[in-house]
Order: structure tokens, then sequence, then C-alpha cells
């Protein structure tokens, strides 16, 4: 799993989407998913919805991501992830008048 984990943070889309794909297909097994947490595999999971140009690897990305949370230990870990690379997004001045009516 240590290996499949390293290729996931290679720039090689083709090794990603394999690897991605391998954990989909292992990640039904407890001890798969509970190896891929331990070897930070969840984030570099995650990192690949990105890469949405690349169909099948965004396939592959989202298979494993959707396998692996069977395990709720693994869905608490996603949080951390998403609440740690979230985007604020500020409207512009002007937007809302007082008590929340639109322009």
């Amino acid at each position: 799993m240590e290996d499949l984990v390293k290729i996931l943070k290679s720039d090689n889309e083709e090794l990603q989407m394999l690897c991605a794909s391998a954990i989909f297909k292992c990640a039904e097994d407890q001890q798969t998913r509970d190896l891929v947490r331990s070897h930070d595999g969840l984030k570099p999971l995650v990192s690949l919805l990105a890469k949405a140009d690349n169909k099948q690897l965004l396939a592959a990305a989202t298979g494993a991501i959707w396998k692996c949370s069977i395990s709720m230990e693994n869905v608490a870990m996603y949080a951390r992830i998403l609440s740690s690379t979230v985007v604020l997004f500020i409207s512009p001045p002007g937007l809302m008048e007082p008590h929340g009516r639109t322009c």
C-alpha cells in the first residue's frame, strides 16, 4: 500500500489512475481501508479530484474515496482534509444590502 500511495502523489496520471483503481477494487476489505489511511493515502486521493479533465482518473479516485468511506475513521479523516482546504468565497461589496436584501 505504501508504494500505491507514493504513486498517487506522483505526476504520472496514468499510474495514479491505476493505483486509485487498485485501491477501489481492494477497499471492500477493512484491512485495505486501514492501510490506505495509515499510509496517508486519503489526502492524495482527494487531491486527484482537482484533475477533472481526466475522466478515467477522476472515476478511479472517486471510486477509491467512496470505497474507503465504508470506514467511519476514513470519513472523519476526509472531513479534516476537506475542512483544511475550504476556499472562502467573499461577496463583492454592494452585492447585499443590510438585512439580507439583494440589490
